[in-house]
């Protein structure tokens, strides 16, 4: 499911695959994740076990995973319980974690007379929905959204037009205008253009790789 955060430019090859996958042959979507993405991953457990109240009992865990899976047969039983994609197995774990959770922050959310904050949202996010970028912006005091229309997860070095503002943002901490709209994603090439660079590689959403 990584590939899917990779926007439209992934999408001739991930339909490739898709039909693939339907015709029992094999593709990149077989391919492990890297050992990266492991790294990754298990620091993002141990934060969303931190964060985040999961049932303490696992009876009433497998009661609500079990109503999910009923109410969403196709996807349910994968992510029921827990953020789309790798975070499905979150709320197994989470409700056996046995550490304390000292840092778990409860508010005010407000960030009240902090320096500006310029919160990123994409519209197509498959991972962190862009709902959630509007409802933080308007949560804090002094946040300010800046919009990529695109599919994909995240916007830095996706858009140059939102690069370009991010550099300012962070060198001067000019925010730009309310409501600006980046709609400058990559689109889809020709088929196989991008098959060289395919990576199950979770790290890519947090560590870009400059193009």
């Amino acid at each position: 499911m990584f590939n899917i955060n990779a926007g439209k430019e992934i999408w001739p090859e991930l339909g490739q695959a898709l039909r693939a996958a339907q015709a029992r042959q094999g593709s990149f979507l077989l391919s492990p994740p890297s050992p990266a993405s492991f790294d990754f991953l298990s620091v993002n457990l141990a934060v969303e076990c931190a964060d985040r109240v999961y049932p303490a009992s696992r009876l009433l865990l497998s009661a609500l995973v079990s109503a999910e899976a009923a109410a969403a047969p196709l996807l349910g039983p994968a992510i029921g319980l827990g953020p789309p994609t790798y975070d499905h197995n979150h709320a197994p774990t989470c409700a056996q974690w046995p550490v304390e959770r000292p840092s778990r922050f409860e508010g005010s959310y407000r960030a009240s007379d902090s320096a500006p904050i310029l919160v990123l949202g994409t519209t197509g996010d498959p991972d962190t929905p862009y709902q959630d970028a509007v409802a933080l912006a308007g949560t804090l005091e002094n946040g300010r959204l800046l919009t990529f229309a695109g599919e994909g997860h995240t916007a830095y070095n996706r858009s140059a037009c939102v690069s370009g503002l991010v550099t300012e943002y962070l060198a001067t901490l000019a925010l730009p205008a309310r409501g600006t709209v980046c709609a400058d994603e990559t689109p889809p090439g020709p088929l196989g253009s991008r098959i060289a660079g395919i990576e199950v590689d979770e790290t890519r959403d947090v560590i870009p790789v400059l193009r």
